[in-house]
C-alpha cells in the first residue's frame, strides 16, 4: 500500500523539488524520517531515490541526508522528536516523513521548510 502511495502521490514530491529549486540551491539535501528497523524503510528509501533520480535536472542534485538523528522508534514522541532534529538542521533543505507514524505527526507542524508526509491514512489529515 504504502509504495502505491508514493507513487500516486509523487507529484507533491515534484511540488516539493520544484519549491527547493526556486530557492536557486544547487544541491537540495534531504532529510528522511523513518523507522530504520522497519522492513519497509529501505524499500521506501530505495523508491525515494528512484523517483527522486526521475525528477532531477542538469541543474540541481538531490542528496538523502543519511543521519541516524532523524530516525524514530515506532512511537509518535520519537518520531516528533525526530522531524524538529530534521527542521532545525542547518543542512537540510527538505523534510520526508517516510512511514505512517512521522507522517501522522508531520501533520501537527507548520514548518518553514516543505515537510512532505509520505504515508497518510486519513484524506482530511
Amino acid at each position: 500500500m504504502f509504495l502505491v502511495n508514493l507513487k500516486r502521490n509523487h507529484w507533491v514530491l515534484w511540488l516539493a523539488v520544484l519549491f527547493c529549486q526556486l530557492s536557486a540551491a544547487a544541491t537540495v539535501n534531504i532529510a528522511v524520517v523513518g523507522d530504520p528497523t522497519s522492513s519497509l524503510d529501505a524499500v521506501s528509501r530505495a523508491q525515494l531515490r528512484s523517483e527522486l533520480s526521475s525528477l532531477s535536472d542538469t541543474q540541481l542534485t538531490y542528496q538523502i541526508l543519511e543521519d541516524d538523528g532523524f530516525s524514530h522508534r515506532w512511537t509518535a514522541a520519537s518520531a516528533r522528536q525526530a522531524i524538529e532534529r530534521a527542521l532545525s538542521d542547518s543542512r537540510t533543505d527538505m523534510v520526508i516523513a517516510l512511514d505512517i507514524i512521522a507522517s501522522s505527526v508531520a501533520a501537527d507542524f507548520r514548518p518553514a521548510k516543505p515537510l512532505i508526509a509520505a504515508t497518510v491514512i486519513q484524506p482530511a489529515i
